[in-house]
């Protein structure tokens, strides 16, 4: 059978002295199949017992520590595992610590209309006409700026919640929110991946990236003619220019960013 860990329950205790929370839990470990006989054969972080950077029970800032390991010498190769617990001296290797940061900057977009008069959601992306203010010169399009937001969001995970985690996030790479996501408006952010790296032997540290645009990353299309070319017309006002032009979604599929991660 797997290596059985009992609690003594009233063993765990939390004080305070100075504003500072310390605790400790004991645990008793042993295994009816194989006889522990070396502490390094207790496994920790599994079967209810610990690992370094969890949190004490009913608490969201006390964090495991350190621990002790001693034979009780009953002759049945049962041993007594002490927790030491208080605020972690190292926050961004904490199970669960998150980190957001977010930069600020601007893309080069080519477009044919400005002032376009509804929202950029809906309008124009069942290829009808956008309207707004034609800019093009005969056809070629104007490049200007828009404002970008890169969102990183970087959280510690255990190295057994890896495999689920990937899985979702390859379920939602490429894809816009579906609903509010960190005060960004629904459709307005993608997620464009994410970088892992080991932080200890039990920890994960994932970094998730998105992008926002306020145009919900729309892009403009000008409707051809048969030969290719850019269907024109011509007004007084604006000389030749695109007859039609439509929104193009690069981003047509949704995805709840909320549920990429039980700490976002």
């Amino acid at each position: 059978m797997a290596q059985t860990v009992h609690e003594q329950l009233v063993s765990r205790n939390l004080s305070i002295s100075g504003g500072k929370i310390t605790g400790t839990r004991v645990f008793v470990v042993w295994d009816d199949a194989a006889s522990i006989t070396e502490p390094s054969q207790i496994t920790l972080g599994a079967n209810g017992m610990p690992a370094a950077g969890d949190l004490f029970p009913g608490e969201t800032t006390v964090y495991a520590l350190s621990h002790t390991i001693d034979p009780l010498g009953d002759g049945k190769a049962t041993w007594r595992v002490t927790w030491q617990y208080g605020p972690s001296t190292n926050p961004p290797s904490d199970l669960g610590y998150v980190e957001r940061t977010t930069s600020t900057g601007f893309q080069f977009l080519d477009v044919y209309r400005l002032n376009v008069p509804s929202a950029y959601g809906g309008n124009g992306s069942n290829g009808s006409n956008i309207g707004g203010t034609p800019v093009d010169a005969g056809g070629d399009p104007t490049t200007i700026r828009t404002v970008v937001v890169t969102l990183q969001i970087s959280e510690n995970i255990r190295d057994f919640q890896m495999p689920g985690r990937l899985a979702t996030i390859a379920e939602a790479v490429g894809k816009r929110n579906s609903a509010t996501f960190e005060g960004f408006a629904a459709g307005t952010l993608v997620y464009s991946g994410n970088d892992s790296s080991r932080v200890n032997v039990n920890l994960f540290r994932l970094t998730h990236r998105f992008e926002y645009r306020a145009d919900f990353h729309m892009q403009q299309v000008p409707r051809k003619n048969s030969q290719g070319d850019v269907s024109m017309t011509f007004s007084p006002q604006y000389g030749f220019h695109a007859e039609t032009v439509a929104f193009v979604q690069p981003f047509p599929q949704t995805y709840d960013f909320n549920t990429i991660s039980e700490n976002f």
